[in-house]
């Protein structure tokens, strides 16, 4: 099933204006495309979105037009309020403090996270990182954490203004962060290099509970389930959505203090709709090996068609982007 949007954020493209002495007569030129408006909206790809969960109106979105902006959804054109220009290069991640509805965090290529009030956006507290950075959450009212690039980790204090702790936590760029919302000091980080790892932060040093591959392709984002601690969403490359249920892992469950049950059949990784994984494609980085494995597949799935009458189809995924949210 397709849905379609009940409201879009943004309108950034508008008809070239007509140049001084135009006559309004036809002359045989080629169409200009659209030129980008910065007034209506985001002139390059969105990157980010954040929802205030304390002030229900305020939206924010992160671009690769090096802005990040604040749309009211509860006025009727839901316009663009403010811009936020402290970034100076393509703005990844933004998140909302968890209880201060004004203050706003985000994460940027120019490799800084920002922390800034939107009432006084002038004033704002950037703090260094070695790559550039791909997620940016809050893991409580003072701390931040941010991944980067070279697959690190920083845990940021606001208020002191330096570094709690830096973690090497992948191989590959540290794609995503998700903190737990039972256990503040329980986290979870995923990866190019396919893996999602749980880590806990004990006595102010963070040490690693559980890792898993996927089996997703490339990872892209992680999420715990906000009604169920248990549950850990990933997304991937090969176009599913993962769910690992956590309480197969016995360090997750006594730092979640949850109760623990034997893994199924086939694991306890599923995709959308709670089935059993059974992934073999992969994507466009898989290595050699990973490229035989799938071939051999392949034969296999033809060997079966053949034996019983039927012929296997492939599925095709298409990615796009843009400048609306």
């Amino acid at each position: 099933n397709t849905y379609a949007p009940i409201a879009v954020l943004g309108d950034a493209l508008r008809k070239p204006v007509p140049p001084p002495g135009h006559t309004g007569k036809k002359k045989k030129k080629a169409p200009q495309p659209p030129q980008p408006d910065p007034s209506k909206g985001h002139t390059d790809a969105v990157m980010g979105l954040a929802w205030n969960r304390l002030q229900a109106n305020a939206f924010a979105s992160a671009s690769a037009d090096h802005t990040v902006r604040i749309w009211d959804l509860s006025a009727p054109a839901l316009p663009c309020v403010q811009i936020l220009s402290h970034h100076s290069d393509k703005v990844q991640a933004v998140s909302w403090h968890p209880n201060e509805a004004s203050v706003l965090l985000s994460g940027s290529f120019d490799r800084t996270a920002a922390v800034v009030d939107v009432r006084a956006p002038s004033a704002h507290r950037s703090f260094h990182l070695d790559a550039d950075a791909e997620s940016a959450v809050w893991a409580d009212d003072a701390r931040i954490l941010v991944s980067s690039e070279d697959g690190h980790v920083v845990c940021f204090d606001v208020r002191a203004g330096g570094r709690a702790w830096t973690l090497s936590a992948h191989d590959k760029a540290a794609t995503s962060l998700a903190v737990s919302p039972r256990d503040p000091s329980v986290f979870a980080t995923c990866s190019t290099d396919k893996t999602v790892k749980v880590w806990s932060v004990v006595e102010g040093k963070p040490r690693l509970l559980a890792a898993k591959e996927a089996q997703l392709g490339a990872l892209f984002d992680v999420s715990f389930a906000a009604d169920g601690p248990h549950l850990l969403a990933i997304g991937g490359s090969v176009g599913k959505v993962g769910v690992w249920d956590l309480t197969d892992a016995a360090a997750v469950c006594d730092a979640l203090r949850l109760g623990r049950r034997e893994t199924p059949v086939g694991g306890s990784i599923a995709t959308s709709g709670m089935r059993a994984v059974d992934v073999h494609t992969s994507d466009s980085e898989t290595d050699e090996e990973e490229g035989a494995a799938a071939a051999a597949h392949a034969s296999a799935k033809k060997a079966a068609a053949r034996t019983k009458g039927t012929r296997d189809s492939g599925r095709k995924s298409k990615h796009s982007g843009g400048g609306q949210t």
